[in-house]
Order: C-alpha cells, then sequence, then structure tokens
C-alpha cells in the first residue's frame, strides 16, 4: 500500500532540487535541509554519509552555507571536529538573498531598457514587462517578509522567520 507520507530523504531531495532552482547548489541545499531535520549539530563525516557526498564537498559546501549565513560551525570540548547547525535567522537570510536576486536581474532589465533604442518597439515591449515583473515580485516578496516578521523575529530551533504574535489577521488589499 502505498503512502503519501514525505520521507526525510524525500525532503532533502525536494528541498536540493527546490533551492538549487534558486541559485544554491544541490549539495549545498541538501546540506542544509539535512540540517533543518537534524536534533543537533551534524560534523563534516556524518553530512557526507547521511548524504553519501565527498568530505571535501560536504567542507565546500558547508562554508558556502556559512558564508551566506544560514548554518554556523561550531565545536566540542576535547573535540577537533566541526559541527555544524541551522543558524540563528536562516530564512530570513535565504529571503534577503532572494530578494536581493531578484533586484540584480531588475537592474539589469531596466539597464537594457535605459540602452535599448525606442524604435525596437518589440524587445522595448518585453524588457518593460519583464521589468514590472520584477518590479512586483520584489514588492510581494518583500510583503512576505515583512509579515513573516522580517529581520527581526525568529524561531531558534527553526531558523525560520515567524511573526512574534498575531493580534490581527493579515488583511488583503482592496
Amino acid at each position: 500500500m502505498k503512502t503519501n507520507a514525505v520521507t526525510t530523504d524525500d525532503f532533502i531531495e525536494q528541498m536540493g532540487i527546490a533551492l538549487q532552482h534558486d541559485g544554491m547548489s544541490r549539495t549545498a541545499a541538501r546540506i542544509l535541509a539535512m540540517l533543518i531535520l537534524s536534533e543537533e549539530p551534524a560534523g563534516l563525516d556524518e553530512i557526507a554519509d547521511r548524504l553519501q557526498v565527498s568530505k571535501s564537498g560536504v567542507s565546500t559546501n558547508t562554508r558556502d552555507l556559512e558564508r551566506m549565513g544560514v548554518i554556523r560551525r561550531s565545536t566540542r570540548p576535547g573535540d577537533r571536529q566541526y559541527y555544524f547547525s541551522v543558524a540563528h535567522g536562516a530564512v530570513n537570510r535565504l529571503v534577503e538573498n532572494h530578494i536581493a536576486r531578484l533586484s540584480q536581474a531588475a537592474e539589469a532589465v531596466q539597464m537594457a531598457l535605459n540602452t535599448t533604442p525606442k524604435r525596437a518597439k518589440i524587445s522595448r515591449e518585453r524588457l518593460t514587462g519583464l521589468s514590472y515583473f520584477y518590479d512586483v515580485a520584489i514588492r510581494k516578496t518583500s510583503e512576505i517578509f515583512e509579515e513573516i516578521g522580517g529581520t527581526g523575529s525568529t524561531d531558534r530551533s527553526a531558523g525560520s522567520a515567524l511573526p512574534a504574535s498575531r493580534k490581527q489577521p493579515a488583511r488583503r488589499p482592496a
């Protein structure tokens, strides 16, 4: 009998694919997904064994995730190994990075629009559509980010942005 339950492996693989489409390496995304599910910090060997990737690949990708601010490195007394866990506010940093990538694309589109001759009507129409898309995407993503708590309110255990309290339901624009 087949169930619809998502396994830990499914989650790790699905997050690997999803975050890869958002600019993160698949291995880094899988490491982050594993650490999201880990109750305790995990060492390089444990991550490499669990994800069936090389220790050097884990080392490279954990450095990238640290630079992004989504995981943190720690040590244990008497142990030379490094251990990794999800950083406080990790989801905030992921959203901020996403908004930064959208903004970078929006700037490129605007530069192209500014330098495209007026007589190139089809190109300008396409660029104008793209510019509108990026403007809306940045604005809506920023609104969502603010609604879920922005940079100020995070749940330490999940590393995710959560509202401190919900006194009123979210309002929809008129």
